[in-house]
């Protein structure tokens, strides 16, 4: 609808039939959220949540309405409904899949020999910009709350995928800062996704961000993965579908984990937990809290930050 500023000649406003009920914003919300689903649902049931401009016009319909900032009344009474809650777990396995689609779509452009730069193309991937700015912001966050006077160089990212952003902008950001001790270690269970994701960092111009990345194919719930190494472990957002998956995976991990070192466990608030599954401080058994920070700009992932007791 196209609103006038000029009151004399915008059109009337239709008049609801006598008795009709109009919808609230909530059931509009809920209503927008179901038929989305249903578009996405369908291309998954075809096997074919690959990017395409169906796909990818109903994943950004997604993320645009979760990053409303809507009244918290609002947004309980979305996320309340029985129609949401009764797809919301399916919906989050419809973004995982969808994320993963993506990712690999855009590793297997990059690899593919068609780009010559890879950093520079790294850049048009379509949320590059959401991640430079969620890593900065945490990354300047650990510094605020571990109490040295250098970031930590030392991480490990479980979850990492095929086309390992987060780590690529915490080697970059670290390297440019002239810290050359820089080391990630990108953890994923997917074998396919580990060996796109070391040959696209192996192709990287910058030789310093390349060797600072390592790689490992493991599942943290259920073999032994060496995390004593390193002072940041961090959690993607889709690793542990579930709040009783994630526990389980926190329990391993704070048992692999040295004492001291922090943990940045990726979560979800208000309508983005449509998206990802949230978790709260209460389920870091085992790590003292930081802080929690909740974006409200293009940022999704909301982040917390704990320390292994």
């Amino acid at each position: 609808m196209v609103l006038s500023s000029n009151p004399s000649t915008a059109p009337a406003a239709p008049s609801q039939p006598k008795g009709a009920i109009i919808p609230s914003i909530s059931q509009m919300m809920v209503s927008k959220i179901i038929n989305i689903y249903k578009h996405l649902a369908e291309h998954q049931a075809q096997g074919s949540l690959t990017p395409s401009v169906s796909v990818n016009t109903g994943f950004s319909s997604l993320v645009r309405l979760c990053e409303e900032n809507l009244p918290d009344r609002i947004v309980r009474e979305v996320i309340a409904s029985p129609a949401i809650r009764n797809i919301v777990p399916h919906l989050r396995r419809i973004c995982s899949e969808g994320e993963f689609r993506l990712e690999m779509f855009w590793a297997e452009k990059l690899l593919s020999g068609a780009e010559n730069d890879l950093l520079c193309s790294i850049h048009q991937f379509p949320y590059y910009g959401n991640y430079i700015d969620l890593t900065r912001m945490e990354l300047n966050t650990l510094l605020s709350v571990s109490g040295l006077k250098r970031p930590p160089t030392k991480f490990a990212f479980l979850g990492s995928g095929p086309l390992p952003l987060t780590s690529i902008c915490l080697a970059t950001e670290l390297v440019a800062r002239g810290y050359s001790d820089t080391h990630v270690h990108n953890i994923d269970c997917d074998a396919t996704a580990i060996d796109s994701s070391r040959k696209l960092v192996a192709g990287l111009d910058d030789h310093y961000v390349s060797e600072a990345m390592t790689f490992e194919v493991a599942h943290v719930a259920n073999v032994d993965v060496a995390l004593e190494r390193f002072d940041v472990v961090y959690i993607a957002a889709l690793v542990g579908m579930d709040v009783e998956e994630k526990q389980t995976v926190l329990k391993r991990i704070h048992k692999a984990m040295k004492p001291g070192a922090l943990i940045v466990v990726r979560s979800a608030h208000s309508l983005r937990t449509l998206l990802y599954p949230p978790i709260d401080m209460d389920s870091l058994q085992g790590f003292s809290p930081l802080l929690v920070v909740h974006p409200y700009n293009h940022v999704i992932n909301s982040v917390l930050i704990a320390r292994r007791i």
